[in-house]
């Protein structure tokens, strides 16, 4: 399953080719403090469901493990679109418009 992960700190969406990349690339702490917003390969909304929390003690932080589920709250990727700066794509898409493409034509 594609995901699609936009970096609210720089506007860029990057497609990970699957859940568990994009589960490793975008740490549990970051995604907790709102710093990512995910898709799935068809656009919809996920959300992350932590099954062991963050951890944080003065000056150190740790990443808790979670995983992405579907949250029909929030908007399409479609939708969202117009707020992505650049696209690191890995190969799969790798333009904004590569990714309009697949959204409304539901192709890869």
């Amino acid at each position: 399953m594609i995901i699609f992960a936009f970096s609210t700190d720089d506007n860029g969406l990057e497609v990970f080719p699957t859940k568990d990349e994009a589960i490793n690339y975008c740490e549990g702490i970051d995604v907790e403090e709102g710093l990512w917003l995910f898709w799935d390969e068809s656009g919809e909304n996920m959300e992350a469901k932590f099954s062991v929390p963050n951890k944080k003690d003065g000056s150190w932080v740790q990443s808790g493990v979670y995983d992405l589920v579907p949250f029909p709250i929030g908007l399409e990727l479609i939708e969202f679109i117009s707020n992505v700066g650049y696209v690191e794509g890995r190969g799969i898409f790798n333009t904004v418009q590569d990714i309009r493409l697949h959204l409304t034509r539901g192709c890869i």
